[in-house]
């Protein structure tokens, strides 16, 4: 018997059975998830809030924020989880205060200018596109 015809035939067979368990643990991490684009802009709970910048029933919601009038979560990560939600959590922080807190948000598009927004068990807030003319502020 030829040992080192076995020897090097085995040596193949353990490269071939190491190289796809090589290529997965050296693959690029997946990319980080992020919330979908047609979510992007300015939202409120009627058209008329639209135009009144100070209003409490804005939201603007960015890859980076979800910003109301007094205070901001900035999103530090994002996952989709059943029923089209997207689960945002974050760091919040009302404006003209330091103080930044843990926070959590659920967002949820029903329709190209509809938005659901839920923040814990209660029933969601529905908010409609503010239109860009519609905006000042």
């Amino acid at each position: 018997m030829n040992y080192k015809r076995l020897n090097l035939a085995l040596s193949a067979l353990c490269m071939l059975a190491v190289l796809p368990l090589a290529a997965q643990t050296r693959a690029p991490s997946a990319a980080p998830v992020s919330l979908p684009d047609s979510m992007f802009g300015s939202w409120a709970l009627d058209q008329n809030d639209c135009s009144d910048a100070e209003s409490e029933s804005r939201v603007h919601v960015t890859s980076k924020a979800i910003e109301f009038v007094d205070n901001k979560m900035n999103i530090q990560r994002v996952r989709q989880i059943k029923g089209g939600w997207w689960r945002i959590d974050g760091l919040s922080q009302e404006k003209g205060k330091a103080r930044q807190s843990r926070a959590t948000a659920e967002l949820r598009q029903p329709g190209a200018d509809r938005l659901s927004l839920r923040g814990g068990p209660e029933k969601p807030e529905e908010f409609v596109r503010c239109k860009p003319a519609q905006l000042q502020g």
